[in-house]
């Protein structure tokens, strides 16, 4: 059966591709719109622009999110359809097909939500998404009120900008990044298939073969990368924190990987994007 020709899942993957596309035009915009306002390598900002890149701060996390949530909906057709297939072909080899079945069972879907939620309470926290300082006052170290919103319309490298702050209480904060937004929706669930995956091989096989090794060494890569993706500095001054060198390290080793935060991301999604292709081969 060629499942690439299913009804079921050329909607889904039309579907997927629209998603796809309002998430590009968002960055694509914000490229071009930086670069009209950009002069030499500096950014000359008027007080009217400043202001329609505030008042469209709003509308752009609008789009970033129409664009997530379709191209969640499409993959979820997609899925719908690589279920049908795998229930017609109990053995088939392909990727898709062996996602659903393992995706279908009760204790591996349960380790998928598990690590998938897992990740991405941490990824909150490393990305500073979620914002918590119990050594501060937001009140006294940034002058704002409590509760209240603060929006950062421009500039930066394209889903870097804009930036809304929540500040909901005197140590606790949200702050939403369009990036950031999308890796969200991406890191934690690569993450859980990749588990659901290693979780059914692993309970298939009774010895630990060499690229088992070698997929659990390349997961922990991805992942770690991802948790840096999302705020190089953020993650490495919790990591210095939690390790007790953050007096010592700290500032330094956020100043060096702040540079780094294409690497970590493009090296996270190589990464937990190829292992399931890696662990699926047959021997």
């Amino acid at each position: 059966m060629q499942i690439l020709h299913q009804p079921l899942q050329r909607r889904g993957l039309v579907i997927l591709a629209s998603g796809i596309v309002i998430i590009l035009c968002v960055y694509l915009s914000q490229y071009f719109s930086v670069g009209g306002i950009t002069e030499g390598r500096n950014i000359v900002l008027t007080e009217n622009q400043s202001e329609l890149f505030d008042s469209i701060a709003l509308p752009t996390f609008i789009f970033m999110l129409a664009g997530i949530v379709v191209s969640i909906f499409g993959f979820r057709v997609m899925l719908v359809s690589w279920t049908k297939g795998a229930s017609m072909q109990q053995r088939s080899p392909h990727l898709a097909f062996l996602i659903a079945q393992v995706l279908n069972r009760g204790k591996i879907r349960n380790l998928f939500w598990v690590s998938c939620i897992g990740y991405l309470i941490l990824f909150l926290f490393t990305s500073n998404t979620l914002v918590y300082r119990p050594e501060l006052l937001f009140s006294r170290a940034y002058g704002v009120e409590i509760p209240s919103t603060h929006v950062i319309g421009c500039c930066g490298d394209p889903g870097s900008f804009p930036v809304i702050s929540i500040y909901l209480s005197e140590h606790f904060g949200i702050m939403l990044i369009p990036t950031n937004i999308l890796l969200l929706a991406l890191l934690p669930a690569l993450v859980g298939i990749n588990f659901a995956l290693a979780s059914n091989i692993s309970a298939r096989e009774s010895t630990i073969s060499c690229k088992q090794r070698s997929s659990k060494f390349a997961g922990i890569v991805g992942m770690s990368a991802g948790l840096f993706g999302g705020c190089p500095a953020c993650a490495s001054n919790l990591l210095m924190s939690l390790t007790g060198m953050g007096a010592t390290f700290g500032g330094v080793a956020s100043t060096t990987l702040a540079h780094y935060q294409p690497m970590f991301i493009l090296v996270s999604l190589v990464t937990l994007l190829v292992l399931p292709l890696i662990m699926t081969r047959p021997r």
